[in-house]
């Protein structure tokens, strides 16, 4: 095999892993055959004749990682300070005191007691995919756009699901739902076991579900507070609360498998193609003709008069969102007015 070389006609690519298998693989094979690994590149320097190589100089950062080299000492240091850093700006947590162990030095361990710890799980954020429920006891509280948190508290009362909406009737004091399609003047009343249902992060964080004709059959969007609607869900049917009635969102039939998103808007006429639910304060949606592979993901994208047009998202959430859209998840919110 003296002088004999192999030549790669194709690359792996895709997990960053796949290069260190190939190559693993590919030397178990050369050495197999009796090929010799060389200590020296001598092909270095004759490539840097005809091309500019610049030297960088001993490796400082690599993938997150620090180095740190006293040769004279012959030491090595490894950290992942800046790493750490960013992931404290990222969730907000800059103003925390760095400790040499995660312990709390004021209570040593001792014997495991019955009594319930805090646990404060991460439950939402800025392209946050995981649980966004918590524990019986605790509830999902948005610190920032970028993290939520479970802590301890009461969790808003869970929608209706059962009783059929009740509206005010024609005449009645207007102490519940906004009367008329005319947007009120203040901010909405909450009426009792109704929710406004929003958005948590950026772009479109606190804006609210709602018909873009405010209280008609419209295309349903993201607006801003003041005319927000309220909203239950009962038999799987996601109800808006109008003066005199019910609207209900529908969600357009997928034309072809390359549909990758469906539009929701308002009808007086139920739902046909799926069923809407509440987990936790988290809306989501599914369909028994319809595989996806996230039923709280949501698109909001703006029409040609920059209404913020809400879909039901058929891909995974944050991966390939098509331009001029936004990936979200949407939340019941029970709060008095909009915040």
């Amino acid at each position: 095999m003296a002088g004999a070389v192999w030549c790669l006609l194709k690359s792996l690519y895709g997990l960053k892993q796949a290069s260190l298998i190939w190559y693993q693989l590919l030397r178990k094979v050369l050495e197999a055959l009796r090929f010799v690994h060389s200590e020296f590149d001598h092909a270095l320097g004759e490539i840097g004749k005809a091309f500019g190589i610049k030297d960088l100089g001993p490796v400082t950062m690599f993938l997150g990682v620090q180095f740190k080299r006293d040769l004279q000492m012959h030491e090595l240091w490894i950290n992942q300070e800046a790493y750490t850093d960013m992931l404290l700006a990222e969730y907000g947590l800059t103003n925390c005191s760095p400790v040499s162990t995660p312990l709390d030095p004021i209570h040593p361990l001792g014997q495991e007691s019955d009594v319930p710890l805090d646990i404060p799980d991460l439950c939402g954020g800025n392209g946050w995919t995981g649980a966004t429920t918590c524990v019986s006891g605790y509830v999902c509280t948005v610190s920032n756009e970028w993290y939520s948190q479970c802590i301890p508290g009461t969790a808003p009362p869970a929608p209706s699901t059962t009783a059929p909406p009740t509206v005010p009737t024609p005449g009645s004091p207007s102490t519940t739902a906004p009367s008329g399609t005319r947007p009120p003047t203040g901010p909405p009343t909450l009426v009792s076991g109704w929710n406004f249902i929003r958005a948590v992060t950026s772009p479109n964080f606190h804006k609210y579900l709602q018909s873009e004709v405010y209280q008609t059959e419209s295309d349903a969007v993201l607006g801003e507070g003041a005319t927000a609607a309220q909203f239950q869900i009962t038999n799987g049917q996601l109800v808006q609360n109008v003066a005199g009635g019910s609207l209900y969102a529908t969600v357009e039939p997928r034309s072809s498998s390359s549909v990758m998103r469906l539009k929701v808007s308002w009808s007086k006429t139920p739902d046909t193609l799926g069923s809407f639910r509440f987990s936790g304060d988290t809306v989501e949606w599914s369909s028994p003709t319809i595989s996806r592979p996230q039923t709280n993901a949501w698109l909001v994208c703006a029409d040609s008069s920059g209404n913020r047009d809400v879909y039901i998202n058929l891909g995974a959430y944050g991966y390939q969102t098509p331009s001029g859209c936004n990936d979200h998840t949407i939340h019941g919110f029970t709060g008095t007015t909009p915040d």
